[in-house]
């Protein structure tokens, strides 16, 4: 399975170690250069043209720690910040005994820096020292303020001078150091050096995005903007005196369209879940959705679920906003600020909105917000997605839903048909070869056959058989089931009135469904279940009225008892998910487990699709029939399971 999810440096964190963790997984992390806050900012204007690889350097150091790539010395090494109060003259010196690998030598303002790099082999030790002389090579006295400076950064500005001041290289240099996987970690856009400037609503110009995320403001954005190159003083004086709608057009002039990275687009166009993660979206995730032919590439890819995950709690640059302000402004960006007219299920087929319980809601929380704004319901997923008060997602209750439904629909099941009511191998072997005439050789599910015959099946009927065949005794096969690994369980009555044939059919709709049982329903093949009552109350029309009315009234009691109506509750072919038919006591009698089988399905609120399947008459000399009794035995079957469940 491949995912693609947009980050910023934080927001994602629990979502992306779920995601990193699953197996059979790809992930691909989607991340943009426009930080230019602390240490950041400091390398950019180091640098002059590079983006900030901050958020670039927090991701690389979260998925190193979570999938053990590199040593934790070297994680913890490029997380560490040189003391605040530290001078310039000292930090250089440090940098230059690490790039020399003189580390007794290193001064004693960062003795903290010491100890964890004598913790690295001496290889990777080699290596960090590479990237800082490359630092150093364009270092000038004065030129680099080193206090509070990460010192991963440090080692970012040697990848990317390494790399030809090649951004994109510099992030796999980086990420390469510590042993990530490639396309892991991925610029958005082509690597050009731009700038990220916003005007909020009161028509104050956010000259840097440092200023969009200020915590100490309480911005409210109008738009974003990138731009070549930063505006000076008196740019700046002379934007803040324009009225919005000049401002805003001046801003429009400056703007430069990004590229975006060809890695990026390709990632989207063959993933099977895109998130758009939660974080601060007006500088992590906003810039990004906005990259010209990013939307395109998403709504271009028709069958990947598109995942939306709105915030938590308020940023400082999403004051005020509700869930739908988010999701509508990232679609507003998504359309390269409505330029394109994608339609929404293309961009955003599920929004997955936190709603707190009222005893836990407060003033911080982002409200809902009026649903109403969202035209398709089917599109919204409302509940409490807060692990406790963190204020982070419980990701597995975010994410799991979709990650299953999409391994689902890649993966085979695996089933079992048992064969039920055979009194001979042959009835079993007609049965199988209606099975294998209605499906293609190529396209034959993952099936195990299962016979409860007193002995196995010949052994030259089983040489014969494209599948597994098992012989189970009849009381042991509740046991054998629950220690098997199946999905599914076929419950086919092999007497000859039914048809193999039926039973593909009904497995074919589980590859594109998640129900919990298919049944089949003689009622729906009307012809069949008419002909049926003729040839057995052909003399006995008073019983025949009976029974005819006793299904209907089995049927009623499921629509008044569970709010379902099953038309054929004494069917003999169905389809049952098996950690649902393992927690049912089994029961030889087949008109009684049929009515275990279904009300303990519907108590416990499972889907249940009803098929119409083939029915050929026997005589009942043949045969045994369902008495008034048995109905009356499954009617009280019903009520006792609907009123105080069932044990087995």
């Amino acid at each position: 399975m491949k995912v693609v999810i947009f980050s910023g440096g934080r927001g994602s964190t629990v979502l992306s170690k779920r995601l990193v963790r699953q197996p059979g997984l790809s992930l691909t992390v989607l991340i943009n250069g426009y930080d230019d806050g602390a240490s950041t900012g400091e390398v950019r204007r180091f640098l002059g043209d590079s983006l900030g690889p901050s958020d670039f350097r927090k991701n690389a150091s979260r998925f190193a720690n979570e999938l053990n790539t590199c040593e934790c010395a070297l994680i913890e090494l490029f997380d560490l910040r040189l003391p605040v109060d530290l001078s310039d003259q000292d930090g250089v010196c440090a940098v230059k005994m690490l790039a020399e690998q003189r580390i007794d030598k290193l001064p004693v303002t960062v003795n903290d820096v010491r100890s964890v790099v004598q913790q690295l082999n001496t290889q990777t030790l080699s290596m960090v020292a590479d990237r800082l002389g490359h630092f150093l090579s364009i270092y000038r006295t004065g030129g680099f303020a080193f206090a509070d400076c990460a010192i991963g950064n440090l080692v970012f500005t040697g990848c990317y001078l390494a790399e030809g001041r090649d951004f994109n290289r510099a992030v796999d240099n980086y990420c390469g150091l510590m042993g990530l996987p490639d396309g892991l970690i991925v610029n958005v856009t082509n690597g050009k050096n731009l700038f990220l400037v916003a005007l909020d609503r009161n028509n104050h110009f956010l000259a840097s995005e440092e200023a969009i995320v200020d915590s100490a403001q309480k911005n409210h954005i109008e738009d974003i903007y990138l731009i070549g190159s930063p505006f000076d003083e008196l740019e700046k004086s002379s934007l803040e005196k324009m009225d919005k709608v000049a401002a805003m057009e001046c801003l429009q002039q400056r703007s430069v369209a990004p590229v975006a990275n060809s890695a990026a687009l390709e990632a989207l166009e063959r993933a099977d879940l895109i998130i758009y993660s939660p974080g601060t979206q007006h500088s992590s995730l906003y810039p990004s959705y906005m990259t010209p032919e990013i939307g395109h590439a998403i709504a271009a890819n028709f069958t990947a679920i598109k995942l939306l995950i709105t915030n938590i709690y308020e940023d400082a640059e999403i004051t005020n906003y509700q869930a739908v302000d988010i999701a509508d402004r990232a679609r507003f960006y998504l359309r390269e600020k409505d330029s394109r007219d994608f339609p929404d299920p293309l961009l955003v087929t599920h929004s997955l909105i936190n709603y707190p319980d009222q005893a836990r809601s407060g003033a911080a929380h982002i409200a809902p917000g009026d649903l109403g704004l969202i035209d398709d319901p089917r599109a919204i997923r409302i509940g409490e997605y807060e692990d406790g008060s963190s204020g982070f997602h419980d990701a597995d209750k975010a994410l799991t839903p979709f990650i299953n439904t999409i391994f689902r629909q890649r993966r085979s099941l695996k089933l079992a048909v048992l064969m039920q009511e055979a009194i001979s191998a042959d009835k079993i072997t007609q049965s199988v070869l209606q099975m294998l005439r209605h499906t293609a050789s190529e396209r034959l599910p993952n099936i195990d056959l299962i016979s409860e015959l007193e002995s196995p099946l010949p052994k030259s009927l089983q040489e014969f058989l494209p599948f597994r065949t098992i012989h189970v005794l009849p009381g042991d096969v509740r046991q054998f089931l629950s220690e098997s690994d199946y999905d599914y369980v076929v419950l086919f009555e092999s007497s000859g009135m039914y048809h193999g044939g039926d039973i593909m059919k009904l497995i074919s709709v589980l590859e594109s469904s998640d129900l919990d049982a298919v049944w089949g329903s003689r009622r729906l093949s009307v012809n069949d279940i008419h002909d049926s009552y003729r040839l057995r109350f052909q003399h006995r029309r008073i019983i025949g009225a009976i029974s005819y009315l006793g299904s209907h009234l089995l049927s009623l009691v499921y629509l008044f008892l569970f709010g379902r109506y099953i038309s054929d509750s004494l069917s003999g072919v169905r389809v049952i998910r098996k950690s649902l038919l393992v927690d049912i006591p089994f029961n030889r009698e087949p008109t009684i487990y049929n009515q275990q089988l279904l009300s303990g399905i519907l108590k416990k609120r499972g889907e249940v699709l009803e098929m119409p399947v083939r029915f050929f008459s026997q005589s009942p000399k043949k045969v045994k029939r369902t008495t008034v009794m048995d109905g009356l035995k499954a009617l009280g079957v019903i009520l006792k399971n609907r009123l105080f469940g069932q044990h087995g």
